[in-house]
């Protein structure tokens, strides 16, 4: 088998691939369940691809679903937990009586 031969019969992990693609949709159509979904897709790519006698790609598209699934998930958790209390909090405005 020459080099050619062996590289173009790699191929790229499909769990790696949809790791990505719904860590993407998370941002528009899939918010938080495709955050969780892309983290274990991109889990079990990850195992797949350890595996001996693997010939698949896919790492980084694993590993980059997973972490912009972590960060989103983390700035979703802050924009629910601060920044909605913080907005919707009652003003309240003390001016002078005068007398």
């Amino acid at each position: 088998m020459t080099a050619i031969e062996s590289t173009a019969a790699r191929t790229t992990n499909t769990c790696a691939i949809l790791s990505l693609v719904l860590a993407l949709l998370g941002w528009n159509l899939l918010p938080v369940i495709g955050f969780v979904g892309a983290i274990i897709c991109g889990r079990i790519a990850q195992r797949q691809l350890k595996q001996p006698g693997n010939t698949q790609d896919g790492h980084g598209l694993a590993r980059a679903g997973i972490w912009i699934s972590w960060i989103s998930l983390i700035l979703v958790a802050l924009l629910i937990g601060v920044v909605i209390p913080w907005l919707t909090a009652p003003i309240t405005i003390n001016l002078p009586v005068s007398t």
